[in-house]
């Protein structure tokens, strides 16, 4: 939505060592590009198996909250597959793990990499990823480039728990 980044405080920086960037849906691909704990990963992920703009939007609202626990984003490159998971116990973190084979879950994943990392910071940086591409996400959907809509209420949700958190 036009404008509704400048609804939110300002930021001082991403989370060392965490960002998000997604760009180009077509045919039901998106390119991501995720930045974690020094490496980079480049990669188009499927909309077919899950709808990985959600989960983001529901990882942002984890992150957001006090909740315990953990929440992921599964991106299936079909077959392989990425989960970034958010986890809150004693610190918050988020970790990267792979698999071979996946589908909406991953199927034995291993590891890639772990980051312990500022939850509003990371929340934020999510949020403003999906901000950045609610209009190509309305018009693929218009189009059927893209399969789903874009969460707003998540999204909203999301921004308003973090807002909430920061004053």
């Amino acid at each position: 939505m036009p404008g509704h980044e400048s609804q939110h405080p300002p930021h001082a920086g991403p989370t060392p060592g965490f960002s998000l960037a997604l760009r180009d849906f077509r045919s039901g691909w998106v390119d991501v590009v995720l930045r974690l704990a020094g490496q980079k990963f480049d990669f188009s992920a499927s909309s077919v198996a899950n709808d990985t703009l959600r989960e983001l939007a529901h990882v942002a609202g984890f992150l957001a909250s006090d909740v315990r626990g953990s929440c992921g984003a599964v991106f299936w490159l079909e077959p392989a597959g990425f989960e970034l998971r958010a986890l809150r116990g004693d610190e918050v973190r988020l970790e990267l793990h792979e698999s071979e084979h996946a589908f909406a879950t991953l199927f034995e994943p291993r590891l890639v990499c772990v980051a312990p990392i500022d939850e509003t910071s990371a929340a934020r940086a999510i949020l403003r990823a999906l901000d950045a591409v609610r209009g190509e996400v309305d018009a693929g959907v218009a189009t059927g480039a893209w399969h789903h809509e874009y969460p707003v209420k998540i999204v909203e949700r999301s921004w308003f728990a973090l807002n909430a958190r920061s004053e």
